[in-house]
């Protein structure tokens, strides 16, 4: 993961605590990193459908470096989970400009973050579950196609 990426993470990760209220968390909360170190943070108060085609909309200006959406969810067991709610997290990481073909669905990584109300506790993102991962890449590759982009060759400095 890039800096810029590690520090969208843990400026998402941190504002997750001040959002969770009895009812979970709503509106989604998004975050984005764009060039020259400006911050965006968003509250979305939309279906999902909305969400995934605003965060989609969002990551394709070539000023965002990185970008993060959370979905509350209500887990079942088997989900690898440890409470009953869960944020589930999509993270969009721009390719380095210097390699010259990038798969688009590539540049994306999936989480939760497991959560409970009362007594609060906030896990740290969990990058390796796979139930989730699986599901949260079915769901965005919905809305994103398996484009392969060519660039030109950055010159070196």
């Amino acid at each position: 993961m890039s800096e810029a990426a590690t520090r969208l993470v843990e400026s998402f990760q941190n504002y997750i605590p001040n959002l969770i209220d009895t009812k979970g968390i709503h509106p989604a909360p998004m975050v984005v990193l764009l060039e020259g170190d400006r911050w965006e943070l968003q509250a979305l108060d939309l279906e999902f459908d909305q969400i995934m085609q605003h965060f989609c909309t969002r990551i394709i200006d070539s000023d965002v470096a990185a970008a993060m959406v959370g979905v509350d969810r209500t887990t079942r067991p088997g989900q690898g989970t440890e409470f009953a709610d869960v944020l589930t997290c999509f993270l969009y990481e721009r390719a380095d400009s210097s390699i010259l073909e990038v798969r688009v669905r590539e540049q994306f990584r999936y989480g939760v973050i497991n959560y409970q109300h009362k007594p609060r506790v906030v896990r740290p993102i969990d990058w390796d579950n796979s139930f989730w991962n699986q599901q949260l890449q079915r769901e965005l590759f919905q809305y994103i196609p398996p484009l392969v982009i060519g660039r030109k060759p950055v010159p070196s400095k």
